[in-house]
């Protein structure tokens, strides 16, 4: 069994994905901070990438720029759950903020019904 837990923001191999699927049980755990998900209205601020150490200004008391970062995290997630499902790959989606034992045993058990057929 193959356990990935990433937030699936950088540009992932999915033909890798894939092929890991393939030959194991692959299950990936995809999390994302609510935060990321939905900016605050915090007017001015400076946000840094971390993986690649540029920094970006953003006015976030402007509703049409938090919009349009939801729209577009949106929109990546959206790609990701579809690429897993047409991958046949089984996955879960959890929040910084969740408890994640209860998603997580509904998954295995869910999956040891699916395996037991």
């Amino acid at each position: 069994m193959v356990i990935m837990i990433s937030d699936f923001w950088g540009e992932n191999n999915k033909a890798a994905l894939g092929q890991i699927n393939f030959k194991h049980d692959f299950i990936p755990i995809r999390i994302a901070d609510p935060m990321e998900l939905h900016l605050p209205d915090a007017g001015r601020v400076i946000l840094k990438d971390p993986e690649t150490g540029k920094s970006m200004f953003l006015n976030l008391s402007r509703q049409d720029v938090r919009e349009t970062h939801a729209n577009a995290v949106h929109l990546h997630r959206e790609k990701w759950t579809q690429d897993f499902r047409r991958l046949g790959i089984d996955f879960l989606d959890l929040q910084t903020t969740d408890n994640f034992m209860p998603p997580l045993r509904a998954l295995f058990a869910r999956r040891s019904r699916k395996f037991s057929r």
